[in-house]
């Protein structure tokens, strides 16, 4: 206890550090809680999902909540973020939607210009 104690800032002493021991309710030699990881699959870009997908994605994650039962602190922090997920796809999608159809305007009019030229060089 004294090598934490004067690894923690400000130099703790052995009983302030044996006090705080007591009041996390961990025993000498006890397992001291540690960062969780989670192991994903890479993420690989796709289609882009429709505002639909997106929606029975977020109403599985409610229906899971709803459900009941016990949840792990994983579990949670999973649902937590497909929901904060989608909130922001859903910002994104609007931006892509009106990009899309931006792309299309465009694609008409360079169509029409270039009908408009051949109608010009044929007149010629």
């Amino acid at each position: 206890m004294s090598e934490i104690a004067e690894k923690l800032p400000a130099h703790r002493s052995f009983a302030a550090v044996k006090q705080q021991i007591v009041r996390l309710g961990l025993k000498r030699g006890g397992i001291v809680p540690t960062i969780e990881k989670s192991i994903v699959p890479p993420i690989v870009a796709e289609e882009a999902m429709s505002r639909e997908d997106a929606l029975n994605i977020l109403s599985a994650a409610i229906r899971q909540l709803q459900q009941g039962g016990e949840l792990t602190n994983a579990e949670i922090r999973r649902l937590r973020s497909i929901a904060t997920m989608i909130r922001s796809y859903s910002a994104v999608y609007d931006s892509y939607e009106r990009y899309a159809e931006l792309e299309k305007r465009m694609d008409e009019l360079e169509a029409f210009i270039r009908m408009e030229a051949e109608k010009t060089q044929v007149k010629t």
